[in-house]
């Protein structure tokens, strides 16, 4: 199967964003891949330090973190975690202080997005397996 019949027939994970997706990469399966396979490499890792920083109560890293990975989810189709990063920065931003509030919303973001890199995970094999038949 060629690259273009491939892209054309290429159904994405019903739990992504498929119209940012087309979008965002035109039927490039092979750069869509590279993207989400990007993703998955570091976003344990920024996972890792968020956790440890809403755990300390340092709001300004929290803020940082969040606005540094931001844009990671839009390119693999998580416009949800795109507006909850969005919401959480404008929380930080109105506060002068770690609050429970922002505790309680950043967890509930954690851990909906460790769920999600298993999403992109999975995905990111599914086009390997494709491209690999090409």
């Amino acid at each position: 199967m060629d690259m273009d019949t491939l892209a054309e027939n290429y159904i994405y994970s019903s739990d992504l964003d498929q119209d940012i997706l087309a979008e965002t990469y035109e039927g490039d399966l092979e750069y869509m891949h590279c993207m989400f396979e990007t993703f998955v490499e570091t976003i344990e890792e920024e996972i890792q330090l968020l956790a440890k920083v809403i755990e300390a109560k340092r709001l300004k890293e929290v803020r940082k973190i969040i606005h540094k990975i931001k844009p990671n989810f839009s390119m693999v189709g998580l416009t949800g975690h795109y507006q909850q990063a969005i919401t959480l920065e404008r929380l930080c931003d109105s506060l002068d202080a770690f609050s429970p509030e922002l505790e309680e919303k950043a967890v509930i973001f954690l851990n909906e997005v460790k769920t999600s890199r298993k999403i992109i995970h999975s995905e990111t094999q599914k086009l390997e397996q494709a491209l690999s038949n090409t």
